[in-house]
């Protein structure tokens, strides 16, 4: 049977890779530093360390146009759907609405994702439904909440659009002040998940 190779070795071996996936979408995340340094320290085989490399998150960013304008009543359904099937699914992400448009983003396994996506883009309730970013990352940013909600006013909304949709062509957009917690994660998460493009 073939021998782990020793701790000095694999710390070598870990500085190399780190140098090499640097300010890359594969550098890892905390959670994944973690098992980095637990395979360092012999607490866990290559085949377990790349197993869990494997399980790293997939993310899906979105907007898209309400059919008709959603009420609160409408919007505590929608909210409520959504938490019931992400919890099912270990879903997680945020829910941004302002004046008839969405921001979405989920996070989760690929399959989850992909199979959720699938169904808001089919779903009556969206149309003119755009990719803004979709891949795998090292980390969910609402790792907390299984649909975060926010009801933003119409000029973030429009702000927050422009922006993510500018991104993809490099522009750059004149800020307008965001201060709720929510959007400024999705604003973060967005900056970090930069070298992804839509599929």
């Amino acid at each position: 049977m073939k021998q782990e190779p020793d701790e000095a070795y694999r710390r070598r071996a870990l500085a190399w890779a780190l140098t090499l996936t640097e300010e890359t979408y594969l550098a890892p995340g905390p959670d994944e530093q973690e098992h980095l340094e637990r395979y360092v320290r012999g607490e866990l085989s290559l085949v377990q360390l790349l197993t869990l490399s494997e399980q790293r998150v997939y993310h899906v960013l979105y907007r898209s146009q309400a059919r008709y304008p959603f009420h609160e009543a409408q919007l505590n359904d929608l909210l409520d759907e959504s938490r019931t099937y992400n919890q099912q699914h270990d879903i997680t992400g945020l829910l941004c609405y302002s004046d008839g448009f969405f921001v979405q983003v989920l996070e989760g396994s690929e399959e989850a994702v992909q199979t959720l996506y699938a169904k808001i883009q089919h779903d009556k309730r969206h149309q003119h439904v755009r990719t803004l970013s979709r891949g795998p990352g090292p980390l969910r940013w609402f790792a907390d909440w299984r649909m975060a909600y926010v009801h933003s006013t119409p000029l973030e909304m429009y702000w927050l659009i422009s922006y993510l949709e500018a991104r993809q062509q490099q522009l750059v957009v004149p800020q307008v002040p965001i201060t709720e917690p929510h959007l400024l994660t999705l604003l973060d998460a967005f900056q970090h998940l930069g070298t992804y493009r839509s599929r």
